[in-house]
């Protein structure tokens, strides 16, 4: 990449406060609102970041997969995350591994 030095600085830091059971993983950034949408698979959710100073991401809210209430579903956790023209996809497994998951859109 042109200009890359081959060193990363850190601009800002969030910290989910849940450690040792998945906490923030997968991410998903969405140009036109500032926002970082961030797994926390430790309680099946999504954690929704204001990035508009990004030394400093602020929780919006968290987005939780078991507050969908899809009825004969019981929720694992949330697996992958994409946010496209206003569109935000969640990847939800099932609580039983090989049972189908799911895919939540908002």
């Amino acid at each position: 990449v042109d200009g890359f030095s081959g060193q990363l600085v850190q601009v800002g830091r969030y910290e989910s406060g849940i450690y040792d059971d998945g906490g923030a993983e997968i991410v998903a950034f969405d140009s036109t609102t500032n926002k970082l949408f961030v797994i926390n698979s430790g309680n099946a959710a999504v954690d929704v970041l204001d990035l508009n100073d990004p030394s400093a991401p602020t929780l919006l809210g968290t987005i939780s997969a078991e507050d969908a209430g899809v009825a004969g579903f019981e929720v694992g956790g949330v697996n992958s995350v994409a946010v496209s023209n206003g569109i935000l996809a969640l990847a939800v497994e099932a609580d039983t591994k090989q049972d189908n998951g799911r895919a939540y859109f908002y």
